[in-house]
C-alpha cells in the first residue's frame, strides 16, 4: 500500500521531490534522444531538434521540451530578433544527467 507523503514512484526510501519524477521523463518516448541531441549539439533551435530526431511529431518534442524546463533540466532562451528565436541547451543538471546517459550509450555500444 502507496503511504500518503510517498514519492510518485511508490519505493519506501523516497519522498515526494526527490527527483524520481526526473527518472520518469526519461522513461518516456524520446526523451533520452532529445537529452543526447542537446549534449552532442549543445544549443539547438526547436526546428533543428525536430529535424535531428527521426519520428518525433512537433507535438510531442514540444511536449518534451517543457517537461524539461519544467524540472529544471534545460534552459530555454529567447533572442530578441525579427523573427524570434528560441535555443534550447542543457544547464549544469542537465549535463550532468547528460553524461551518465552519454556513459550509459557507451557500454550498451561495447556489448555488440
Amino acid at each position: 500500500m502507496k503511504k500518503l507523503n510517498s514519492c510518485i514512484c511508490g519505493m519506501d526510501d523516497c519522498f515526494p521531490g526527490c527527483g524520481c519524477e526526473i527518472l520518469a521523463l526519461l522513461g518516456k518516448k524520446w526523451s533520452v534522444f532529445i537529452m543526447m541531441h542537446l549534449m552532442k549539439i549543445e544549443k539547438m533551435r526547436f526546428n533543428g531538434l525536430l529535424g535531428s530526431l527521426n519520428g518525433i511529431s512537433p507535438k510531442s518534442l514540444s511536449i518534451r521540451l517543457k517537461e524539461f524546463e519544467e524540472l529544471d533540466l534545460i534552459i530555454r532562451k529567447v533572442e530578441p530578433t525579427i523573427p524570434v528565436k528560441i535555443r534550447y541547451s542543457l544547464n549544469e543538471k542537465g549535463k550532468e544527467l547528460g553524461k551518465l546517459l552519454s556513459e550509459m550509450k557507451s557500454l550498451v555500444h561495447s556489448w555488440i
